[in-house]
């Protein structure tokens, strides 16, 4: 049985890309994303997260619509010496993304 539209968690996607000398592969950039927001926020207040698509330095997060602000920042000070984060956009659809 499907849960009705009013009690369904709401979802964003962010697009993002790498900037890096060398190329990445999804899981290290996902996980380096996954480090630096649990040492930002803790484990208790982590936003919910993951990984749908990293293709040629660019990527899609998706995470609850409650967790967009805090993600958002979180990316934005996301800075290595071997790569930056640039954030491109963020949509309630995927589709929206890829225009």
């Amino acid at each position: 049985m499907a849960l009705k539209k009013s009690v369904r968690t709401r979802h964003r996607y962010i697009k993002f890309r790498t900037i890096s000398q060398r190329k990445f592969a999804g899981d290290e950039i996902y996980s380096e994303i996954l480090r630096f927001v649990s040492r930002t926020h803790g484990a208790f207040a982590m936003p919910k997260m993951r990984l749908i698509s990293y293709e040629n330095s660019e990527g899609i997060l998706k995470c609850r619509a409650q967790d967009l602000t805090q993600l958002r920042a979180a990316l934005a000070l996301l800075t290595s010496r071997e790569y930056r984060i640039k954030l491109l956009s963020s949509s309630g659809t995927i589709k929206a993304l890829s225009r």
